[in-house]
């Protein structure tokens, strides 16, 4: 049995909560016992509205969070014992490509951090090409400055400088999120060539479960800190078990009658699509009326 790149065994985090004097008043647990892990080479996604977990969750894998309980392993070692080196195993592409470049570093500069930072001792300049050549952008891009650059422009010098120190796994979160429809599909496409080339590993976190189902292989849904669904892709797209998951589902756009058709029906309550809490309600009369009927 192969080991996982990624293994996340019951994860735990939980964040104060204060009054406005400071004093903590109770906490709330953003991460509720996950566990998953991924496969070498594939790409797994983590599904959820914002404040479901989903970053914390990163921030954890990243090293950024320590985890109140749980264990995170990368290529089977146990991240608290990797120390410095944890970085040259994982890199992590951000949602917000132009908050997460320096507007005073240029391109080349940019890129060539990770490098510096992990004592890069070859042809510097080379290298910088190299990297942007990957990303499908030419070398003289090294000279530009972030605000001469598209967003998916910005986007891909991202995950050039991510790609620096040749990582087994990315974390990519919401890597899209920020970029036009059709520039999406392009960074998509371009993540998806790099996997193949580099033998690379995706965490692929996202709301976004159109992306998702095009993208990632196994997909997990977070719902306040837990995953309550996971599985494939495919049955869980098209036989969605929990009513959260059928939430989602039903509020992804679709532009075909046959897409219209797949979308899970979801009641309507006062003209919205109801929360989860909502549709547990519903399912709770329906029981006890069908009990009463019995």
């Amino acid at each position: 049995m192969n080991m996982p790149m990624l293994e996340i065994r019951n994860l735990q985090k939980s964040f104060p909560v204060r009054n406005a004097f400071g004093r903590r008043i109770g906490e709330v647990r953003a991460v509720d016992d996950v566990s998953f892990s991924i496969e070498k080479g594939r790409v797994y996604g983590l599904a959820g509205e914002s404040g479901s977990g989903k970053s914390t969750i990163a921030r954890m894998i990243m090293g950024l969070e320590k985890p109140d309980a749980g264990e995170i392993l990368i290529d089977g070692e146990v991240l608290a014992k990797m120390g410095r080196h944890h970085s040259r195993h994982v890199q992590m592409v951000f949602q917000n490509p132009g908050s997460s470049l320096n507007p005073r570093r240029t391109v080349g500069q940019s890129v060539a951090v990770p490098l510096d930072a992990h004592g890069f001792s070859g042809n510097r300049r080379q290298r910088i090409s190299e990297l942007l050549e990957m990303v499908q952008l030419p070398a003289n891009f090294a000279e530009r400055y972030p605000h001469e650059l598209s967003g998916g422009q910005k986007q891909r010098v991202a995950i050039a400088r991510a790609l620096a120190v040749e990582p087994k796994l990315l974390v990519l979160d919401e890597p899209t999120s920020a970029l036009d429809v059709s520039v999406q599909a392009r960074v998509i496409d371009l993540l998806t060539d790099l996997a193949g080339r580099m033998d690379l590993t995706y965490l692929f976190i996202s709301h976004d479960l159109s992306l998702m189902r095009n993208f990632a292989g196994t997909v997990g849904v977070l719902y306040r800190g837990q995953i309550v669904e996971t599985g494939a892709v495919s049955s869980v797209f098209e036989h969605p078990s929990h009513d959260y998951t059928r939430l989602l589902l039903a509020s992804v756009p679709v532009i075909s009658k046959e897409e219209a058709a797949m979308r899970p029906k979801i009641p309507l309550i006062d003209g919205e699509i109801p929360t989860a809490e909502k549709l547990l309600a519903l399912r709770e009369v329906d029981q006890q009326a069908s009990h009463q009927r019995g």
